[in-house]
């Protein structure tokens, strides 16, 4: 499961620096090519996080609005952390609640396979909510393997409802490929922070299936964002701070400076997101 740690795992909100009139900097969007000052971006957040995790400081949700209002993110898709190791009736039904009346958020649904009767039909699980499916098999005690799932992987390529992955290692983009090859019109959003260079396991799937794209968040693989632009084009990103274990100035100065062109960084700011959630059939 995720490993918080970095800026707000306390839940501290972060303030940012000011200007020399006195004024808060970057806020409401307001990100040049320079990554100080500029016209806007419309930024959405495709992962933040919050909750207990198993182990260390719980993130309130709080600190991630703050957060956000702090550096001009219109929206989010938030995951809390109980996900990745409660069990997954109990963890939905509470991320439900937690996003419900807050009109920035979105939420994720973690799968289980239904013949356990934990979950019922994928169908009946999906609401205006709701941004995709959530897989996170390793705390969950799932096998890795596409038939424990396949009523879930079967809605969501019919529905073309996207799935979010955080993967943790070889095994997981083992996984990742398992399904893919047997569900191949899949959408499916990687996140993954292994050693770099991780191109050698993202780039293959990207590759040979057109509804896989990946998080700025965890961007380590050779050529940065204008590398991945440049072969995948801009609609295969999707601008993503990782909340709390990334500093979310940082995600917003590394598109902000990147070398391509204007169109595109205001699809990957926000507007592949949005697409890619409004774009399945409830």
């Amino acid at each position: 499961m995720p490993n918080p740690g970095g800026a707000g795992a306390g839940g501290g909100a972060y303030t940012p620096p000011e200007r020399d009139d006195g004024s808060q900097a970057r806020m409401e969007g307001e990100v040049g090519m320079d990554g100080t000052d500029g016209p806007r971006l419309e930024l959405h957040d495709a992962l933040a996080f919050y909750g207990r995790p198993e182990f260390g400081e719980s993130v309130g949700m709080g600190s991630l609005l703050s957060a956000m209002g702090a550096e001009g993110i219109g929206s989010a898709v938030a995951a809390s952390y109980e996900q990745f190791y409660a069990p997954p009736d109990v963890s939905n039904e509470a991320a439900a609640k937690a996003v419900a009346d807050e009109p920035r958020l979105r939420r994720l649904i973690a799968m289980a396979p239904t013949s356990t009767g934990e979950l019922p039909a994928p169908e009946s699980v999906m609401d205006a909510k709701a941004a995709g499916l959530l897989l996170c098999p390793g705390k969950l005690g799932m096998v890795r393997r596409p038939v424990f799932l396949k009523e879930w992987f079967g809605f969501a390529q019919d529905r073309k409802v996207p799935i979010w992955y955080v993967l943790q290692g070889n095994a997981d983009f083992e996984f990742a490929a398992d399904i893919l090859e047997r569900y191949p019109s899949l959408r499916m959003v990687l996140f993954h922070s292994d050693s770099w260079p991780n191109s050698r396991k993202v780039f293959p799937l990207m590759d040979c299936y057109g509804g896989v794209c990946a998080g700025t968040s965890d961007i380590i693989w050779m050529g940065g964002i204008e590398g991945y632009v440049a072969r995948f084009g801009g609609g295969r990103l999707v601008f993503s701070t990782r909340y709390p274990e990334r500093y979310v100035g940082a995600a917003k100065r590394a598109l902000a400076t990147a070398d391509i062109p204007e169109a595109d960084r205001r699809r990957i700011a926000g507007a592949n997101l949005l697409e890619l959630m409004g774009g399945f059939a409830l």
